[in-house]
């Protein structure tokens, strides 16, 4: 029930961050650096959460081992409350629309159910309880859709304004977010495990070997806005898919080339993976954001949310198949525990390499991040002495 809070909590926050953003900064230059700081600060916190996680559980304080690591967030959590009022602007518009509760319980149950079967799987227990829980997430997400549809039609303050698909760039962009969110957990998850289970570091040890791909994740990020406003959107969203599929196709061949390796083999090809990260991540949600009118911007950015948390759930559910797999096969064979955990995390690269080509290809074929095309100035005409 504490997690369910929590949850809710991040799903209130994380859209308005985006939403406040995309209204504070009206030019497009200055909303550019904004999103590009907030994912070098994002990063940056990803970096001192894994290493203060690891020092924690290490410390193993009072004899309770991981669980005190939920405490992190109870300073960090009074001191935004503490802040807010004098950091944030309010944004409140002045025709606001009525909240939508229908549309919001449906999406909620249907979203809910979704991800809790594609996370939990089969620890939710009997296959009739897979089977009811799918059951439960298609008639609530075609529930509604459907009054999203017709509220739409009838200008009736819907949570989702369906609109916005009708706009390529929207709707394009939206998959490319989905599909990008799918390469990220897996690949933490699966890098977390070779580290402590094959290769047995500690978990402060851990923690700080993912130092080298949050710090690019930051500096990649904070760099955008200049390189988005030198080359265009879509060059810095196109570098950032095909950095990310070279970084998995670099750590696939390091970890063939050296199943014992140490994790410094690595660090090239996590280097390289988070400044793809870093290109992509917050552009993408810039670009997207930047063809959505300010009246349904909330909407907007609460479906962006609610598609990476999508995204994070699909591929932890698939992406981590071929990993077990690998893993399993290599246990069956009586491989030693870092080769059997290296090819593994080896055959996950290459799958989030393969999605992140995808990402890179479909991108290619949509317009997100395309420049508007420049009008063709007039020249000025001066009248000549004799007409003045």
């Amino acid at each position: 029930m504490a997690r369910l809070v929590q949850g809710c909590a991040a799903a209130l926050l994380t859209p308005q961050v985006l939403a406040i953003i995309r209204v504070a900064c009206p030019d497009p230059g200055q909303r550019a650096r904004a999103f590009g700081l907030m994912g070098a600060v994002q990063a940056l916190a990803s970096v001192l959460g894994q290493v203060l996680g690891g020092a924690v559980t290490q410390a193993d304080l009072l004899g309770l081992g991981w669980r005190p690591v939920f405490l992190i967030n109870v300073p960090i959590g009074i001191a935004a409350l503490l802040l807010t009022p004098y950091a944030v602007p309010e944004s409140r518009a002045p025709d606001a629309d009525r909240i939508d509760w229908a549309g919001s319980a449906l999406g909620a149950v249907g979203l809910g159910a979704l991800l809790m079967l594609l996370i939990e799987g089969e620890r939710i227990g009997p296959p009739v309880r897979r089977v009811g829980l799918l059951a439960l997430a298609v008639v609530a997400l075609a529930a509604f859709v459907a009054t999203q549809v017709r509220r739409t039609r009838r200008d009736d303050a819907p949570l989702l304004h369906t609109g916005l698909f009708g706009d390529r760039a929207f709707a394009g962009g939206s998959a490319l977010i989905l599909l990008f969110a799918a390469t990220m957990p897996p690949l933490y998850l699966g890098y977390t495990l070779l580290l402590q289970d094959g290769l047995g570091a500690s978990p402060l040890r851990a923690g700080l070997f993912f130092a080298p791909l949050a710090l690019s994740v930051a500096v990649a990020s904070y760099a955008t806005g200049r390189l988005g406003r030198r080359f265009g959107a879509r060059a810095v969203l196109l570098t950032g898919a095909l950095l990310h599929t070279t970084g998995g196709c670099l750590a696939l061949l390091l970890c063939l080339a050296a199943p014992r390796g140490a994790p410094g083999n690595l660090l090239p090809a996590l280097v390289i993976l988070g400044v793809g990260e870093g290109f992509f991540v917050t552009p993408s949600l810039n670009a997207v954001l930047g063809t959505v009118a300010d009246r349904h911007i909330g909407g907007a950015s609460g479906l962006l949310s609610a598609v990476q948390r999508l995204g994070n759930a699909l591929g932890m559910a698939v992406l981590m198949l071929p990993f077990l797999a690998v893993h399993a096969r290599a246990r069956a064979a009586g491989a030693p525990q870092e080769k059997g955990y290296t090819e593994a995390f080896a055959a996950l690269c290459g799958a989030v390499a393969a999605l992140s080509l995808l990402t890179a290809v479909l991108l290619w074929h949509l317009p997100l991040g395309r420049p508007a095309p420049r009008r063709t100035p007039v020249p000025r005409v001066e009248p000549r002495p004799d007409e003045a």
